[in-house]
C-alpha cells in the first residue's frame, strides 16, 4: 500500500506568493507517484495576518491558524486519518526506496499522531527493525511539517487550541503559542494519546528562505542569488540522504 492509499487526505500547507517552494512540493509528491491533481490532494494556502493577536508574531499566528484551519476542516468533513505536510518538507530516500514497508508499519501499529518527519534527536533500540518508536507523551518532539493525525484527538486538540485563543501567552491554561508548543501541550495532558515518531526522520525541510524567521541576509538583495545557489547546493546533498 502506498502513502496515497493510506491517508484519506493529505493536505499540503503552500504560501501563493512562493512559487519556488510550491513547485518543490510538486516535484516531492511526485517522487511518491502522486499527481499533483489527485483528489485526495488538498493544497491549501497558507493563511497570512497582519495583527499577531496575542502570538509572539503574525506570522507564528499564520502558521498556528494554517494547521488549525486544517484539523477543523478535516473533523467537520469526516476525515479519519489525515496528513499535514508544510511547503519546505523533503523527503528521504529511506521513505521513497521504503514506502510499502513504511505503510504498512503504520497499518499495523495504532496510533494517534506520527511524526514522520521532526527535527528531534530520537535514540532507537539496537537492532530495532522498525521505521517508528512510540515516545513518552511529556517528550518534546520539534518541527510539525510533516505530521499525520487521526480522529480520536483531533477534536480535543482544536477545542484546547480554540480555549488558548482567548488567554493570554503564558497562561498555565494555555495561551497562544506555536504549533510545535501546542502539540507537546496537548500530548503533555493526554496522557494515553499514541504518538509515533520516525526513526530516522522521514522528512527534512529543504533550504530555502523562510516566511516565519526570515534569515538577516535574506533582506540583502544584492545576496540574494548567493543565498539561492547554496540553498540549491544544499538541497541536492540532501536529497541523497
Amino acid at each position: 500500500m502506498k502513502i496515497i492509499d493510506y491517508f484519506d487526505k493529505i493536505y499540503i500547507i503552500y504560501m501563493p506568493e512562493r512559487y519556488d517552494r510550491f513547485k518543490h512540493m510538486e516535484k516531492q509528491v511526485s517522487r511518491l507517484g502522486i499527481d499533483k491533481d489527485n483528489n485526495k490532494l488538498v493544497w491549501f494556502p497558507g493563511l497570512k495576518y497582519e495583527d499577531a493577536a496575542g502570538f509572539r508574531k503574525a506570522s507564528i499566528r499564520g502558521c498556528v491558524m494554517s494547521h488549525y484551519t486544517i484539523m477543523k476542516q478535516a473533523t467537520e468533513e469526516g476525515v479519519e486519518k489525515f496528513l499535514v505536510l508544510e511547503d519546505d518538507c523533503m523527503f528521504s530516500r529511506r521513505l521513497i526506496k521504503n514506502e510499502q514497508e513504511i505503510v504498512d508499519e503504520l497499518k499495523s501499529r495504532e496510533w494517534d499522531f506520527v511524526y514522520l518527519g521532526h527535527g528531534s534527536k530520537i535514540k532507537h533500540q539496537q537492532n530495532n527493525q522498525t521505521y517508528f518508536i512510540k515516545v513518552d507523551p511529556n517528550q518534546g518532539i520539534s518541527l510539525t511539517h510533516f505530521c499525520a493525525y487521526q480522529g480520536r484527538f483531533t477534536q480535543r486538540l482544536i477545542q484546547l487550541m480554540t480555549d488558548s485563543f482567548n488567554r493570554a501567552d503564558g497562561d498555565p491554561k494555555g495561551g497562544p503559542m506555536g504549533f510545535d508548543a501546542y502539540m507537546k501541550f496537548f500530548r503533555a495532558r493526554n496522557q494515553n494519546a499514541v504518538t509515533l515518531v520516525a526513526s530516522p526522520s522521514l522528512g527534512g525541510q529543504c533550504s530555502s528562505a523562510s516566511n516565519l524567521t526570515p534569515s538577516k541576509l535574506d533582506h540583502y538583495k544584492l545576496l540574494k542569488p548567493i543565498l539561492g545557489q547554496a540553498r540549491r547546493l544544499k538541497n541536492v546533498i540532501r536529497s541523497f540522504e
